[in-house]
């Protein structure tokens, strides 16, 4: 009978034990949960710091670039929002003397970015643009921002380090755990067993889940530099062209500011969707509404998708059809008009300019830079045709181009 109490004693407290094992592994399970949510709120608000570094630096090209005082709103707002990140980022690595170190320089460095760019800004302001786009071309600017990405790239190791190392104590700890709670439960192996499975799924999971966060952080880093890049590219180009096309600095002025702001218009219609692509009846409507009120144009035709590089390419020919319908066609006069339809036909897009109601049209003396736009520019970027009909009622102007046929 002792000999029975003892061993019933004995599974009792082996079964407790167990039991103990277990709440044990619980603990340790939502342990590494929690470092998983940390790691990935380190990695964001530091990817967060950076975007706002590039998109006041953004602000700062487009206003020394236009001098067009709109282009500071986003550098305004990057500023102020880029100092509650960096408080956020403290708060996050408040526990790490070494992380608290390696975000004082990331602070230091936005602050001496920051200095920078609002000196720039503010020479352009006192009328020494020169001096202020001189500095730019010093590469101080750049430097200071290869060195933020640099010290933002070795914080984001350090956290991912700094994870993988608890995340290995804790698979150590969990496997020893699970050895107690299977030599010490007998009763209880099938449920022990299920238990440890599951919670090594959860932990596969949770790794899978950091893995595929910090590469689509990644992702959006390359691509955030990539069309910042882009964009700058599209500028220039503008700038050139249209300083082809001008004979004073305000016409210069004039033509860069509406042609910015049309490809901002673009831009508009892809920031909605992640830059994966844009509605054509948006795009069309944005832009004409930048010159007539909607009850002078009528647009017809399917939902269609666009990719980003047809977007812009149809928004820029869309701002100087726009621009040369207030100017000298149909939208020039109350009772003008403009239709824009479009169809597809195996897979063939056919869009059609077709204005109405403006005064009587002529054939252009000569090929300027709105010509160029809507013409060959158009061809060559969707390799497609373009057809301009000088009609006396009216200008038409048709665009074929291929697309893809899950577009619409």
């Amino acid at each position: 009978m002792l000999q029975q109490k003892t061993i019933i004693v004995a599974a009792l407290a082996l079964v407790l034990l167990g039991i103990l094992a277990t709440l044990l592994m619980v603990m340790q399970a939502a342990r590494a949960t929690d470092w998983v949510e940390h790691t990935l709120r380190v990695q964001a608000t530091t990817n967060e710091v950076l975007a706002l570094a590039i998109d006041a630096e953004t602000g700062q090209r487009g206003y020394l670039l236009t001098r067009d005082a709109a282009y500071l709103s986003p550098y305004n707002t990057a500023t102020i929002a880029i100092n509650d990140r960096l408080e956020k980022l403290k708060a996050l690595v408040a526990d790490n003397p070494e992380q608290v170190t390696a975000v004082a320089k990331v602070a230091q460095l936005v602050e001496a970015k920051n200095a920078e760019l609002a000196t720039t800004i503010a020479l352009a302001g006192e009328g020494r643009a020169d001096e202020a786009v001189g500095r730019v071309r010093q590469n101080r600017g750049k430097e200071m921002m290869d060195n933020l990405r640099a010290e933002i790239g070795a914080l984001q190791t350090e956290e991912t380090a700094l994870y993988t190392k608890r995340d290995a104590d804790a698979a150590w700890t969990r496997q020893m755990l699970l050895v107690f709670v299977i030599s010490s439960m007998i009763g209880a192996m099938l449920l022990a067993a299920t238990i440890s499975s599951t919670f090594r799924d959860q932990i596969a999971v949770l790794d899978e889940r950091v893995n595929e966060r910090t590469q689509q952080l990644e992702f959006v880093t390359r691509e955030l530099a990539h069309r910042s890049k882009n964009l700058m590219g599209i500028v220039q180009s503008i700038i050139n062209l249209t300083a082809r096309n001008v004979t004073t600095t305000e016409d210069m002025r004039t033509a860069l500011t509406a042609r910015i702001g049309g490809l901002a218009k673009s831009q508009d219609v892809l920031i909605g969707t992640n830059f994966t692509g844009g509605d054509l009846r948006e795009l069309v409507r944005g832009h004409l509404s930048t010159f007539a009120d909607p009850s002078t144009f009528e647009l017809v035709g399917p939902d269609i998708v666009l990719p980003p590089t047809t977007v812009q390419a149809i928004g820029f020919a869309m701002h100087e059809l726009g621009t040369n319908a207030s100017k000298y066609g149909a939208l020039s006069v109350p009772s003008g008009k403009i239709k824009v339809t479009w169809t597809i036909v195996d897979g063939l897009l056919n869009l059609e300019w077709l204005e109405s109601g403006g005064p009587p049209v002529t054939p252009p003396s000569r090929r300027g830079f709105g010509s160029s736009v809507t013409g060959a520019m158009t061809e060559r970027s969707l390799n497609g045709k373009v057809l301009h009909d000088f009609r006396p009622e009216g200008l038409r102007w048709t665009l074929t181009f291929k697309v893809d046929p899950e577009a619409a």
